[in-house]
């Protein structure tokens, strides 16, 4: 079954379900309806009978009817779940179905001027790899997720592989992997900047478990209990009660920033700790195995036998008991008991068992999501296929299209092997020599994270890809797109320096400057790369620039085409060998009302 009908068939299950809990939900009303008017009824009957079966009788009902309460407040929480589920699975199916362009967190934070290759091959940004599969529901997972995708170190052929499988897994995991993104949802998790939460985890405060605090913390509550018992059956003065109050602020108030700031920093995070809580333990409770998912389900793996779920748990409670400290309720509560020490005394005891734990089980949830989110493409795109790494730096190609053009792109076979390093690729304006150096480049991404590509076979050497084709004027540094283009071939050249495996992606270079300039450069640049052991890709209109292909073996031609019907320009969008032989630059001006003067 397709996975688009997997959504479908989910969506109209979940709609089922959902009949019948608001089915039950109205049942759960109806009852508790009833029994409110019942309870007012024997209420009456009550106080105008005085009869002990009436009153036995209500606080049956008065049972009854908190029972009622929290099951409708259940089947409404069970309520929101599936119609969560819902909105998950109605996204996955615009995924699947190519209507992801819409969605609204492209990561345009992620992009980074210097990159080897996020910007040119669209990562992240408008219509990017990371807008399509991105399912991250927490902030550790979205920057997993970022992480991996630019990453720009060399997998091993191993860690490939290792990824493959992983990726294979979870995507035959689907309840597993919308139930990860569900449980933050159904919390209102922020997706927020939250690395304070981490730093703040470590920040101990030792006063708070010392024996004095210890002992104030159970005697002073004591204290202002048994004044209370004393005004009830002694008639002690009221004022007595007061003083006890009294006397309990004043000694919360000796540490009230360290509590405020404590404190109101959990209760920051709680919508967040529940969600982490429970998405760590459904981690727990996952059997995985491949390697790198059981890797990952490790670092929540305590060695002294405690669960993280556990004790992220713990913390979550610590932070439910917190509500608004500006409420009267909440200081005549923490007057009385020494609430904000008994809170601080706990939340300390966790810090304690936990400072050193916490960073790793929040990554390992945010790794979690990210395969989860790149296992996304392995079960939408069945079709595709996984490539081959191999350990020669070439590129075999059959009938490979760009993963992100809607619908399927123009496939084109393509390889560079053997002694072949450069291929130049000329054709006309639109012709789509941009769009295939794209199509390599990005198919080339999606190898090392362990997905599959969009073509029928693909085989590859660990090559790094490096860009070379938006540029553009920087006029807050006051760099112009021509120097803008000198820094990203500097960089290339740097990274072959290092001895880096180097695949150069490189779009009309030099495109700034004159065409004698330009011609030069590009040609030493070119053998320049090849010397240092790199290969790659040059789209060009510099026809002489081909000649290249007689003088060096290294290099051979490639070349995209137009052609005319009914006077209209039209293009196939098929790599051809050779070098192109058509312009349409000056068919595109008179397009544009730019009146030509034939020459004699």
């Amino acid at each position: 079954m397709r996975s688009t009908e997997i959504y479908e068939k989910n969506i109209e299950n979940t709609r089922k379900d959902i009949n019948e809990v608001n089915k039950g939900i109205d049942r759960v009303a109806l009852l508790r309806g009833i029994s409110f008017i019942v309870l007012i009824i024997l209420g009456y009957q009550y106080f105008k009978k005085g009869s002990p079966i009436i009153l036995g009788l209500s606080l049956v009902l008065i049972g009854v009817f908190i029972y009622l309460a929290i099951t409708h407040t259940r089947e409404k929480e069970k309520l929101r779940e599936l119609e969560l589920l819902i909105s998950i699975n109605d996204e996955h199916l615009r995924r699947a179905e190519g209507l992801w362009k819409d969605f609204s967190d492209k990561g345009e934070d992620f992009l980074k001027e210097d990159h080897p290759f996020t910007n040119d091959l669209d990562i992240f940004g408008e219509s990017s790899l990371f807008q399509w599969i991105n399912t991250t529901k927490t902030f550790y997972g979205r920057v997993a997720l970022a992480k991996i995708l630019s990453d720009s170190k060399l997998p091993t052929k191993s860690e490939v592989n290792k990824r493959q499988k992983s990726i294979r897994e979870l995507a035959d995991k689907l309840d597993f992997r919308q139930r990860l993104e569900l449980i933050p949802l159904k919390h209102k998790s922020s997706i927020e900047k939250t690395e304070n939460f981490l730093s703040w985890v470590k920040e101990e405060n030792s006063w708070f478990l010392s024996s004095n605090v210890n002992l104030l913390r159970t005697i002073m509550p004591c204290i202002s209990l048994i004044t209370v018992l004393l005004i009830a059956f002694f008639k002690a003065p009221f004022s007595l009660f007061f003083l006890s109050l009294i006397i309990n602020a004043g000694i919360l108030s000796l540490k009230k920033k360290e509590i405020e700031k404590a404190l109101e920093e959990i209760y920051s995070f709680k919508k967040n700790l529940a969600a982490y809580y429970e998405g760590i333990e459904l981690i727990e409770n996952q059997t995985f195995n491949e390697e790198l998912n059981k890797s990952i389900k490790e670092k929540i793996n305590s060695k002294d036998g405690v669960k993280a779920s556990k004790e992220m748990k713990e913390l979550s409670n610590i932070g439910e008991l917190l509500f608004d400290r500006a409420n009267m309720i909440y200081w005549l509560l923490n007057a009385l008991l020494m609430w904000d020490f008994m809170l601080m005394a706990r939340l300390e005891k966790w810090k304690v068992r936990n400072k050193d734990k916490v960073q790793n089980w929040l990554l390992a949830l945010g790794d979690m999501e990210a395969y989860s989110s790149l296992s996304n493409v392995s079960y939408d795109k069945e079709h595709w296929v996984f490539p081959e790494i191999l350990d020669e730096d070439i590129i075999e190609g059959e009938e490979i299209a760009h993963p992100l053009i809607i619908p399927q792109g123009v496939e084109n076979s393509f390889n560079l092997n053997g002694e072949l390093k450069t291929a130049l690729i000329t054709g006309s304006n639109m012709s789509g020599k941009s769009t295939f150096l794209r199509t390599i480049g990005i198919n080339m991404i999606l190898s090392y994270l362990g997905l599959p590509i969009n073509g029928k076979s693909f085989k590859l050497g660990r090559m790094i890809p490096y860009t070379c084709m938006r540029t553009k004027d920087n006029l807050e540094e006051r760099i112009s797109s021509f120097y803008a283009e000198i820094l990203r071939v500097k960089n290339i050249i740097e990274a072959t320096k290092r001895g880096e495996k180097i695949f150069f992606l490189l779009d009309e270079i030099f495109k700034g400057t004159n065409s004698v300039d330009r011609h030069l450069g590009a040609e030493i640049l070119i053998k320049q790369l090849m010397d240092k052991g790199a290969k790659g890709l040059v789209s060009t209109h510099d026809f002489e620039l081909c000649d290249l292909e007689k003088e060096d073996r290294r290099i051979k031609n490639l070349h995209f085409r137009e052609y005319y019907e009914n006077n209209e320009i039209k293009f196939d969008y098929k790599l051809r060998e050779g070098r192109s032989t058509t312009r349409n630059a000056v068919y595109l001006m008179k397009m544009a009302g730019i009146e030509l003067l034939d020459k004699e």
